[in-house]
């Protein structure tokens, strides 16, 4: 069976989907058909076992590294066991872990958990600490040290490849050779195209279609014509419910900003976890007090 030796671990919306592809694009990584298979933190792909786990690797050749990608392996106390049960199934696999700024991620964790999982093409009308209440999952997932010594009760230290998201947008290709070293495998900057794009906004778009697309389909004449309506027509309407409606959906799927009391909320929730990680990295991080400055 063709199975993972290397996991990115999370943490989730901390640019794991950029190493991910990046990696992928070395000629003896591969990432599965599935990015996150989620077979080590959800029971029931668990239960499924190891020969249904490497089905998603069957396109993998003997020689490649196999890497699984799945971010809820950091995602503690929701899922408690993925290091246990990553850990019995190869004792010698390695741990990649993607940091980003903590209050930045648990506010874009919010802003994918309510708009992508929970209330799809629904305007936000949650605001984030009441959302959290409810969804606990986007701060946890902020408390690396916490989620870190999960692995270190099973991996020691040399096992565990810290990444700073940072790193990944300022310095590609001497992030992508250090984690090339880590995992064993040759690099050659050639073999990677460094790309990015605004997800951002791109989410705001596909929002925009949804929303004038519902408008359109409730007009009273569109179920009496829509089978004689022409693409240039159809095209014409889009455009002038677009100039009427985009403020207002650019408001209802804008999301909740974070006020004052949230951020502060969260430095102090993540103060000693951030300290610690400091000691354990020897990198300063005193730039994660401060909110706002990254893209989303």
């Amino acid at each position: 069976m063709n199975l993972p030796s290397v996991f990115i671990i999370g943490a989730a919306k901390s640019a794991t989907t950029t190493l991910a592809e990046l990696l992928s694009m070395h000629p003896r990584i591969c990432l599965g058909e599935q990015k996150e298979p989620e077979f080590f933190s959800h029971d029931d792909h668990f239960s499924l076992g190891f020969k249904h786990y490497s089905e998603n690797y069957k396109y993998a050749s003997k020689e490649d590294i196999i890497i699984d990608a799945s971010t809820s392996y950091s995602r503690s106390p929701q899922f408690p066991l993925s290091a246990q049960r990553i850990y019995h199934f190869n004792p010698q696999a390695k741990i990649i872990y993607v940091l980003r700024n903590p209050i930045d991620r648990s506010y874009s964790h919010y802003v994918h958990r309510y708009s992508k999982e929970l209330y799809p093409n629904q305007p936000f009308n949650i605001s984030f600490s009441e959302f959290v209440k409810q969804e606990p999952v986007c701060l946890d997932s902020s408390l690396y040290q916490y989620q870190l010594a999960c692995y270190l009760k099973y991996f020691d230290s040399d096992s565990i490849h810290i990444v700073f998201t940072e790193d990944i947008k300022e310095n590609q290709f001497k992030c992508l050779e250090n984690v090339c070293s880590f995992i064993g495998v040759e690099y050659q900057p050639e073999w990677f195209k460094v790309t990015s794009s605004n997800v951002g906004q791109s989410f705001l778009d596909s929002r925009k279609k949804v929303a004038i697309s519902n408008i359109f389909r409730s007009l009273p004449f569109y179920h009496k014509l829509r089978g004689n309506i022409s693409k240039p027509l159809k095209e014409k309407i889009y455009k002038l419910l677009l100039m009427s409606f985009a403020k207002s959906i650019d408001q209802d799927f804008t999301p909740n900003p974070l006020i004052r009391e949230d951020v502060l909320m969260m430095k102090v929730l993540f103060k000693d976890s951030n300290d610690w990680l400091e000691k354990y990295t020897g990198r300063t991080l005193e730039h994660w007090d401060c909110y706002g400055k990254e893209s989303e």
